[in-house]
């Protein structure tokens, strides 16, 4: 309880507590790299509801190239890459927004060199 002055009473201040409804988190099985960039099936995010935006991805075989696209549009109609980077094999690297300018985010994957296929996790949260 805080008292408010000599005269009033005093009143109690609500807590909020995090829930799982204040975060989202994807978390899709590892996937091999392509020659071509491919979806990491799983790894979208909906920042709607959400302020900031972080991926995780541990590569465990062979080097990669990854980007990390935007859009506003559910289909990335208008995606733009926000970040692209490679991860040697046995590496990891992440991506971090505090502000998601994005709504929708999503990971993609290819080979470094054709012929020779990583294997990637992706781990994203959304969060307030």
């Amino acid at each position: 309880m805080i008292p408010i002055g000599p005269n009033t009473k005093a009143f109690a201040v609500p807590v909020a507590f995090a829930t799982d409804a204040q975060a989202q988190a994807v978390n899709p099985a590892a996937q091999a790299s392509v020659v071509a960039y491919a979806d990491v099936a799983g790894s979208e995010l909906d920042t709607l509801y959400f302020k900031s935006v972080s991926y995780t991805l541990i590569n465990a075989t062979q080097t990669i190239t990854y980007q990390i696209l935007g859009a506003n549009r559910a289909d990335y109609a208008d995606a733009v890459v926000v970040q692209t980077a490679d991860i040697l094999a046995a590496g990891i690297s992440s991506y971090a927004v505090a502000q998601a300018p994005y709504r929708y985010y999503k990971v993609q994957i290819k080979d470094k060199v054709g012929g020779t296929h990583g294997t990637t996790g992706v781990y994203g949260l959304a969060k307030m």
